[in-house]
């Protein structure tokens, strides 16, 4: 591993990492003036398996370790065996007994047993195993110091171990221990790292690829032509990802004159802000775009539709500026954006669109999946006597923001009524006629486009409630909260006489006739 960037960090000395999907289920177990600090890992499972190290400060070596999930052996049986589990064999002659088990983690070990004794066993050895890194090729920045760590586990005692990588300009490299360390590493400590364990079965070795990431050195190369001069500005560095600037035109004093309109030169690159997802609607036409940076020009375009190579597509490209990452930061390049035009026919016109640009440096390819956006989904109401409440379910996965529109027309009637839902899933039509057939429909639009109608629901309102059963419900619920008064009232003033309590409850009864 290089350095410590590709560990995930739990405990700092003061909280577990809130932010771990698994945090709940870590603590550490420490003794108040003692030096040691447990990991303890509750419900362990799956997502807990992997390398894990553990940093002493006041120690320059690191702790490497790796938690597996414990499994039992499995499928243990004896060869030749028949379904009585009894084995024949010759008299006087040799009898070779096989056992076979699907070993579980760790690897457990095979005893033959005559007579509730255990056999001598012959102890078979194993070449070892061995690893550096699950990622093979790993990039650090100049100057940075490298650790590279050579794990590997062995059934017997190790012979040997070893690290080997040939420097250009240095002696070979002679390293023993498991720990490989470079401090300030530089671009000749590129390459190949190779660590060898050896045991008496056998060797292992892995491989990593290291690169040096280093700014790149530029070289300004002046080709003269008949009619003309081409300045070009030649960039070596890793990676070989580049972003030129303006050329600046200044004077003997570095006063800036003008910017000249070549920015370098460099085969085409597609920039981070292209979309590798995009959508369409089937029946309609749609664009599919893509970014680019290019100094030369582009020579040659090349367009490939699901592996196919197609030759009759219509595309175009304009001069402007766009979005890229440089540093983890977005920032404006100068670029052209070229729209690719797509007539949606069938289904078999969705799937991936691949863009290859040319220019006399070299070739770039990008791909687009341009999917399906389909109509809402789950449509469903719910039906009272001059409303419907309408829900259905979006392209949620779409990444695009969709507006929804309810349609929904009487039986009888031809044209639909629209109701905007704006960005949610759900609507309410009002003013509808009770006792009435409806269909209902949606749909949403997007930037993509304005998607197809979903199936056609038919509901049907609610006859009209009559007013004096309305009436009547209002009434009882008013009596309900007077009786409760009276009731109270009661048990409330027990100090109260039998005369006094009637007063009260003929009083309140006055008050309900002149309220009704």
């Amino acid at each position: 591993m290089a350095g410590t960037k590709k560990f995930v960090h739990i405990w700092n000395r003061k909280n577990i990492d809130p932010n771990l999907s698994k945090s709940k289920r870590l603590s550490i177990i420490h003794v108040n003036g003692s030096r040691q600090y447990n990991l303890q890992i509750r419900h362990f499972s799956n997502e807990d398996e992997g390398l894990y190290k553990c940093i002493r400060r006041e120690s320059s070596k690191d702790e490497f370790f790796t938690l597996n999930i414990g499994t039992r052996a499995s499928n243990l049986t004896i060869e030749e065996e028949d379904s009585q589990h009894i084995v024949y064999g010759y008299l006087n002659r040799v009898l070779d007994l096989r056992c076979t088990v699907v070993h579980g983690i760790p690897n457990g070990k095979l005893m033959w047993m005559v007579h509730n004794q255990t056999l001598e066993e012959k102890q078979q050895h194993l070449p070892p195993i061995v690893s550096i890194s699950l990622n093979k090729t790993l990039g650090i920045p100049e100057g940075v110091d490298l650790k590279l760590y050579c794990n590997y586990s062995s059934n017997h005692e190790v012979i040997e171990l070893k690290w080997e990588k040939r420097f250009q300009h240095e002696s070979p490299l002679d390293e023993r221990s498991q720990y490989l360390n470079i401090k300030s590493i530089n671009r000749q400590h590129a390459g190949k790292y190779r660590c060898t364990v050896i045991n008496m079965a056998g060797r292992a070795s892995d491989i990593v690829t290291i690169e040096v990431y280093y700014p790149p050195a530029v070289q300004v190369i002046l080709d003269d032509r008949e009619n003309n001069r081409e300045l070009n500005c030649i960039a070596h560095g890793v990676p070989d990802h580049y972003i030129f600037t303006q050329w600046e035109h200044r004077s003997d004093y570095s006063d800036l004159i003008r910017y000249l309109p070549d920015d370098g030169i460099g085969k085409p690159y597609f920039v981070t802000s292209n979309n590798n997802t995009q959508y369409g609607i089937k029946g309609q036409q749609c664009s599919l775009t893509f970014d680019f940076v290019s100094f030369p020009d582009i020579e040659n375009i090349s367009v490939i539709v699901n592996d196919m190579l197609r030759s009759n597509e219509i595309h175009s490209i304009k001069t402007m500026k766009v979005m890229d990452r440089v540093y983890n930061k977005p920032v404006l390049v100068n670029g052209s954006r070229l729209m690719l035009t797509v007539c949606v026919k069938a289904e078999s016109d969705f799937g991936s669109y691949t863009i290859k640009l040319y220019n006399k440096v070299g070739s770039a390819a990008f791909t687009i999946d341009l999917r399906q956006l389909r109509a809402p989904q789950n449509l469903k109401a719910v039906a009272l006597d001059t409303q419907i409440i309408v829900k259905w379910t979006g392209n949620h996965n779409s990444g695009l923001q969709e507006t929804f529109f309810v349609e929904y027309r009487k039986h009888f009637e031809s044209l639909w009524s629209q109701v905007s839902a704006e960005y949610k899933s759900t609507a309410i039509l009002n003013g509808l006629q009770p006792g009435a057939v409806y269909f209902l429909r949606v749909f949403s639009k997007t930037a993509a486009g304005e998607s197809s109608r979903s199936d056609i629901i038919i509901v049907k309102t609610e006859k009209q409630h009559s007013k004096v059963t309305v009436f009547t419900v209002e009434l009882a619920m008013i009596l309900g909260v007077i009786f409760s008064m009276i009731v109270i009232c009661w048990c409330g003033n027990k100090a109260l006489t039998y005369k006094q309590r009637s007063s009260r409850i003929q009083n309140m009864y006055v008050f309900f006739i002149v309220g009704s």
